[in-house]
């Protein structure tokens, strides 16, 4: 475990968390590592285990728990060795920060995500995950321009190895969960002929207003986007037409959408964009934010491997959050700090 040049003095107070040593009685019970900070379907994550995952990943941790023991070793005797009760230490590292609790969030993000995989029988390989983690390490070399090895950037950033492979184990899991989920939703196996590349026309409507103004300004939006299709039709472009009215982040891009993977957006939006041919257009559709008018430009095979691996990044940007939360929900998870509702 490599994380700083400091670091490496406090490594032995690792092995401290095995002792069961107490502190005197007092008002509040003392933090012991055996304690059960999580449940996950069973499995108990306990106050020790989070500690050293958290020592790890924070060279922050390793500096308390270094304070507390030159603490106790300048109030010791001189040439005594100072040994300190692993209640100190909890208590010390625990009150140190909340920090903790994003990693007992992560634990159990990563057990419920390798149980719900064991079930769908999903099985990650250690090449697999080296394989992932060269992936990320390149991208990070191309933007940093550098051409540092997968071990020194994994060190550069403090993070052990076997730790870095869990998470890129975790994101397979997930990723592996999700298009199995997708595929479920479409009735197939995820293929080419799954993504589509429109150009839109979109006309907003609030979502804060009364349903009394909710009416007159869902009337304004259909008539605003009205006239835009009526531009269209009478011959200008649809991406001058977006660029010059679009009323989302899409009017930056001219209309262009992105690429679109089945079974990953709104039903009613879906129904029409994948009866498209490319070159068609659609009618105005409502939907709750707004109305759209969409124009097929790409289908299928036409719509490229790289333009698909972007769509799907970001297919995982919107879309992983609420899945793991839900498969938080299908567990039987207990947890000392409230979880996050999705």
């Amino acid at each position: 475990m490599i994380i700083h040049a400091r670091a490496t003095l406090y490594l032995p107070l690792v092995a401290l968390f095995a002792c069961t040593t107490l502190l005197p009685a007092s008002a509040a019970p003392p933090l012991r590592g055996s304690d059960v900070l999580a449940t996950v379907d069973g499995f108990h994550i306990t106050r020790r285990a989070v500690a050293r995952n958290w020592v790890q990943i924070d060279p922050k941790a390793l500096d308390v728990l270094g304070r507390v023991l030159q603490d106790r070793w300048m109030a010791g005797r001189p040439g005594s060795a100072a040994v300190v009760p692993s209640a100190a230490l909890y208590s010390a590292l625990f009150a140190s920060s909340s920090q903790w609790k994003s990693v007992l969030k992560g634990m159990i993000d990563s057990r419920v995500v390798a149980d719900a995989a064991a079930l769908a029988h999903i099985q990650v390989t250690h090449a697999e995950m080296q394989q992932r983690a060269h992936e990320l390490l390149n991208t990070v070399r191309q933007q940093q321009g550098i051409t540092a090895s997968d071990v020194e950037l994994v060190r550069r950033n403090h993070i052990p190895m076997p730790l870095f492979l869990q998470d890129m184990a975790y994101r397979i899991r997930c990723e592996r969960l999700l298009k199995q989920s997708i595929a479920a939703h479409n009735g197939h196996a995820i293929s080419v002929d799954d993504w589509v590349e429109v150009r839109l026309l979109f006309a907003a409507i609030p979502s804060t207003s009364t349903p009394a103004e909710r009416a007159a300004q869902t009337a304004a939006a259909h008539d605003r986007i009205a006239r835009w299709l009526s531009e269209v039709t009478q011959g200008r472009a649809m991406a001058d037409v977006a660029r010059d009215h679009n009323e989302d982040t899409t009017r930056s891009e001219a209309g262009l959408n992105g690429p679109w993977l089945r079974g990953t957006g709104d039903p009613v939006l879906e129904k029409v964009v994948f009866a498209l041919k490319p070159g068609q257009t659609s009618g105005i559709v409502q939907a709750a934010n707004g109305f759209y008018v969409f124009r097929c430009e790409k289908r299928g095979a036409t719509v490229s491997l790289d333009d698909r691996n972007i769509g799907w990044q970001q297919v995982l940007k919107n879309r992983l959050p609420a899945f793991v939360a839900g498969l938080r929900l299908k567990a039987h998870v207990t947890s000392v700090v409230p979880l996050p509702a999705q």
